[in-house]
């Protein structure tokens, strides 16, 4: 006996193949993998990206839908000061740390 396939929904389609729906997953999963690694864990642009399995332009395209997860913070390494964005999972420790508030828009 044959079972039926589960019918295919719009949800399932948009996971599949919108942007606007497959790229904010990917970062959501990436945040949820900062959590694993600890509750404070954070991780610079650059390696957030990979671990979300992103390219660059892709993550500058939706980091906006995140604004309470992410701030620019200043690195004051050898050769001078340097911005760095920096991601957290949790958005509490972010509003924390971040230097002032996201924009509200």
């Amino acid at each position: 006996m044959s079972t039926k396939p589960k019918p295919r929904t719009v949800a399932d389609f948009k996971a599949a193949h919108d942007r606007d729906t497959i790229i904010p997953n990917k970062i959501r999963a990436g945040l949820a993998k900062l959590l694993e690694m600890g509750p404070e864990h954070y991780e610079y642009a650059e390696q957030f990206r990979a671990l979300c399995g992103l390219q660059s332009a892709e993550l500058a395209q939706y980091k906006g839908l995140f604004k309470r997860h992410w701030f620019v913070a200043q690195s004051m390494s050898s050769g001078g000061a340097r911005e760095k964005q920096v991601w957290f999972g949790d958005a509490k420790v972010a509003d924390r740390l971040r230097p002032s508030p996201p924009d509200k828009d």
